[in-house]
C-alpha cells in the first residue's frame, strides 16, 4: 500500500524547489480510496488523546487508542506506516501538496496523523519511536530562528494548515551542510571548541535523557554571543524562505536540515500545522 504519490510542484514554488533540490508528493489513490473510512472511524473515535512521554522535557503527543478501532482499519494503518519506515532520506527534501483538502479536514488528518504516530510506535514497542507533537499559540510579534528540534527520530513532517497570509510566518530551512561550511565558516575567529560542540550534535545518536536542543539554540541565536549579528546576517543570506499553503508542507532529516518561522507581525495559531516526528 502506497501512502504517497510523486507530482509536479507547483508552478509558484518551482524556483525555491530547485534550489532546495526537492521532490513534490500528495495523497496516493490508496490513500484517497481509504479517506471515507479515515472519516467514519474518526466519527465514531473523536479527537485524539494528548500523552505526556518522559525522558525528554518536551515530549508530548496526539494518539490515538489502536485498541478501540476496527480491526480491518487498523490493518490499512499499519500497512500505511510501513510506507513511512521504508522512507530513507538525508540531504533530500520532500515536498507536499493538498494533503489537507476536500474530503480531508483539519480534524480528520489529525486522526490520521494520530493513528500513523500510535502504529509506528507500537510497530517499534517505544512510545517516543514517533511523536505528533501539539503546536502552543504564539501572540504578538514573533520569529522561530531556524533550527533542530533533536528529538530521538530523525525524520520530521510538517503540513501547514492555518498559516498567516503573505511574508508573515513563512516557513524558513537550512541545510547543516550550508550552517557548518559557509554560516559558521564565514564568522571570523568563531570558537572551535563551538563549532566541533554544534557539528557534533548532529552527528551524534541523541540519548533518552539528553536534550540538547536549548544548547543549540543558544549557540545559534543568543543575543549573549558576541557573534549572535553576525551569524544572524549569514544566516539570513543563506536561508530559503517558503510560501507554503494549507494542505503543503515539508519532510526533512532533522539531522540534516535547520527549519524554522521568519518574523511574523501577527500571532501564531496553534493550529498552524501539524509535526510528525518518527
Amino acid at each position: 500500500m502506497k501512502l504517497l504519490k510523486e507530482i509536479h510542484a507547483p508552478t509558484s514554488l518551482e524556483d525555491i524547489t530547485h534550489k532546495c533540490k526537492a521532490k513534490w508528493f500528495t495523497w496516493s489513490d490508496d490513500l484517497l480510496s481509504f479517506q471515507d473510512q479515515i472519516e467514519k472511524e474518526f466519527q465514531k473515535y473523536g479527537q485524539p488523546e494528548i500523552l505526556p512521554f518522559f525522558g525528554m522535557a518536551k515530549a508530548e503527543s496526539y494518539n490515538v487508542d489502536l485498541q478501540r478501532i476496527n480491526g480491518v482499519f487498523s490493518k490499512k494503518i499499519s500497512e500505511f506506516s510501513t510506507y513511512l519506515t521504508k522512507i530513507k532520506i538525508k540531504e533530500e527534501v520532500h515536498f507536499f501538496d493538498n494533503l489537507i483538502c476536500d474530503g480531508f479536514s483539519s480534524d480528520t488528518f489529525r486522526f490520521f496523523f494520530s493513528c500513523l504516530r500510535a502504529s509506528l510506535s507500537t510497530r517499534r514497542s517505544d512510545g517516543m519511536a514517533s511523536l505528533y507533537i501539539p503546536i502552543g499559540e504564539v501572540k504578538g510579534s514573533n520569529e522561530f530562528p531556524v533550527h533542530s528540534d533533536l528529538y530521538i527520530p530523525t525524520y520530521l513532517w510538517n503540513i501547514f494548515d492555518e498559516i498567516l497570509v503573505g511574508d508573515n510566518g513563512c516557513p524558513l530551512l537550512l541545510p547543516v551542510d550550508v550552517l557548518l561550511n559557509k554560516v559558521i565558516k564565514e564568522i571570523k575567529n568563531f570558537p572551535d571548541d563551538k563549532y566541533e560542540y554544534i557539528k557534533s550534535v548532529f552527528h551524534e545518536r541523541v540519548l533518552y535523557n539528553e536534550d540538547k536542543y536549548m544548547e543549540l539554540i543558544s549557540l545559534l541565536h543568543g543575543k549573549e554571543n558576541w557573534w549572535y549579528e553576525e551569524m544572524k546576517e549569514k544566516i539570513n543570506k543563506y536561508v530559503f524562505k517558503i510560501k507554503f499553503g494549507r494542505g503543503q508542507g515539508y519532510l526533512i532529516n532533522d539531522r540534516k536540515w535547520l527549519h524554522g518561522r521568519s518574523f511574523s507581525t501577527e500571532g501564531v495559531t496553534s493550529k498552524r500545522l501539524h509535526r510528525l516526528v518518527f
